[in-house]
């Protein structure tokens, strides 16, 4: 069940940090339209979701190593 919850918990995270980048780049399409400002927050808005996810990613399965008692 532990699993579960830092699965959820990472899962959550995740989520939010996707909706804050969308509501950042809705604000910046509403301002600049799809210029070269929109193209570069749109490019590190990316960079940091993959960012995001591979640093959950490693989160959970150190925590869960842990858990099981290998680290």
């Amino acid at each position: 069940m532990w699993n579960l919850g830092i699965r959820l918990w990472a899962a959550w995270r995740f989520a939010l940090f996707l909706a804050v980048a969308g509501g950042v780049l809705f604000v910046v399409y509403q301002v600049d339209g799809t210029g070269a400002f929109f193209v570069w927050t749109l490019v590190l808005a990316l960079a940091g979701v993959v960012a995001v996810f591979y640093i959950l990613r490693d989160f959970v399965r150190r925590e869960i190593e842990h858990r099981r008692g290998r680290l």
